[in-house]
């Protein structure tokens, strides 16, 4: 699946394989990556050994999913970013980090580079993102990528910040990350 490798000035995005489970699961078990998720944190390594083979399907059937996120000058796993399928056939972004690698704009950075996978190559119209309520830091990131705020909403049961960006939006910005 190396056709959906993406590079940015800092940042490899590529497709999760199980020779990352270990790392993944390093990050997705903390509370403090957790309680940002709608999911929550990973319980169990099977937890995350299945997102990975979610996010390999999805990527193999739709053309997009979440990459692992790896720091192009050491190769660390750090985290991941990409999209989601929401109801309405619609995209959604994604994006978790390892604890010591958030406030260094990794997710700004990685943000970019979805938005750009979703509006570039695979034609999307718009795309959606969702926060909760409390997390200043990921509506910083949204918004400094140019997403614009929709109000509260219930996603997936809980009560969180919507942001959109419209394929013309985004041209008409081209936000310089």
């Amino acid at each position: 699946m190396e056709q959906f490798t993406r590079e940015t000035e800092r940042l490899i995005l590529k497709v999760m394989t199980l020779a990352d489970l270990p790392a993944f699961y390093d990050i997705m078990k903390k509370d403090e990556v957790g309680r940002w998720m709608g999911t929550g944190r990973a319980k169990t390594i099977d937890e995350v050994r299945e997102r990975i083979e979610m996010y390999q399907h999805l990527f193999e059937e739709r053309g997009y999913g979440c990459w692992g996120v790896f720091l192009k000058s050491s190769g660390i796993f750090i985290g991941q970013a990409g999209l989601l399928h929401i109801p309405v056939d619609e995209v959604g972004i994604v994006y978790a980090f390892a604890p010591e690698q958030q406030g260094k704009g990794y997710g700004t950075e990685a943000v970019a580079a979805t938005l750009k996978f979703a509006f570039v190559e695979l034609r999307r119209p718009r795309v959606y993102a969702h926060t909760r309520l409390t997390n200043d830091r990921s509506r910083h990131v949204l918004e400094k990528n140019g997403m614009h705020y929709v109000g509260v909403g219930d996603f997936q049961g809980i009560d969180m910040h919507g942001y959109v960006i419209t394929k013309e939006q985004w041209e008409n910005e081209k936000v310089s990350i």
